[in-house]
């Protein structure tokens, strides 16, 4: 089965491009100008992963009153988790990988009644 490559796609902050989307994991490439960033956002369900191929990246992690900044150059990485508001900026002309996946919560299961064996 062959998955194709999304086209480039134009954003105020560069370009992103899907290399690979299948089965809930998404990876694009981003090619971020300096200074550009995107909008705050979170996502429900996906983990995001930023991994820098090239450049000097900003993400920012907003938790009620705290703020946390990471700063990531070539080969580093950081994870933002699923409800988690942020957003990411180039400190300088970047190429970055960004990878989505939907983790499954293994005790996602809520019970209202016990099992055991009927009598009747």
């Amino acid at each position: 089965m062959s998955i194709p490559i999304g086209p480039v796609q134009g954003k105020a902050w560069g370009t992103t491009q899907s290399i690979f989307n299948f089965n809930g994991i998404d990876v694009n490439r981003l090619i971020s100008f300096a200074h550009g960033y995107c909008s705050e956002h979170r996502h429900a369900c996906k983990f995001s992963r930023f991994f820098v191929l090239r450049g000097k990246m900003k993400i920012t992690i907003f938790s009620g009153e705290i703020t946390d900044e990471t700063i990531l150059t070539d080969g580093m990485c950081t994870d933002v988790p699923p409800g988690v508001w942020h957003r990411f900026e180039a400190l300088e002309d970047s190429d970055t990988i960004e990878i989505y996946w939907v983790a499954l919560d293994n005790n996602d299961i809520e019970r209202r009644t016990t099992g055991g064996i009927s009598t009747e």
